[in-house]
């Protein structure tokens, strides 16, 4: 959009950094991913308050805040491709369906895919985590998937996730702020 709309040069009138600026984009949306979780689970308790119970309410509003704050560092990859190819509308728009795509069919393919490959996509690993830890402080009947999953092996551990996620995030991050001084000059 700053290409685009050429805001890029009004931008660089600021007095910071590209690394400011990059960080500042990024605690911008990662806030936006928090914010939009914590409140498409509350409307999802309100809802569920209407018609079930609802127990856990503090865990399940905190987790949702965790799962937001993880996804959108698992997005970080794709907004540093749209940044490097800087094209069109169009072409961000195709990158992030083919982006959306690959984490769906790696999620349901993963029994298929090699363990290292499933343990370092972030997506399937989120969820497989996510999964887990929502198991373990709900009432759920049928977990034969998710033991199927512990069995092989797919399930990352905390620090094996926090572990993939900050090299992601801090790649993602060194190469946009690289991309950015490299557009400023």
């Amino acid at each position: 959009m700053e290409r685009d709309n050429d805001t890029f040069k009004n931008l660089r009138t600021i007095p910071i950094t590209s690394s400011q600026m990059v960080i500042a984009k990024c605690i911008v949306l990662l806030l936006l991913s928090i914010a939009f979780c914590i409140s498409s689970t509350v409307a999802s308790i309100l809802c569920g308050f209407v018609f079930f119970g609802v127990t856990d309410i503090l865990f399940k509003v905190l987790f949702s805040a965790v799962y937001g704050l993880l996804i959108a560092i698992s997005a970080l990859p794709l907004i540093l491709l749209i940044v490097f190819f800087s094209r069109s509308y169009i072409f961000s728009i195709m990158l992030c369906v083919f982006y959306s795509v690959f984490n769906l069919l790696s999620t349901f393919s993963m029994t298929a895919l090699p363990k290292w490959l499933v343990l370092t996509l972030p997506t399937p690993s989120i969820m497989l985590w996510g999964t887990q830890q929502m198991s373990s402080r709900t009432a759920i009947n049928d977990t034969e998937d998710l033991q199927n999953f512990i069995q092989m092996g797919l399930i990352p551990s905390t620090p094996q996730l926090i572990i993939t996620l900050g090299v992601i995030g801090a790649v993602s991050l060194l190469l946009a702020v690289y991309l950015y001084k490299k557009r400023s000059e």
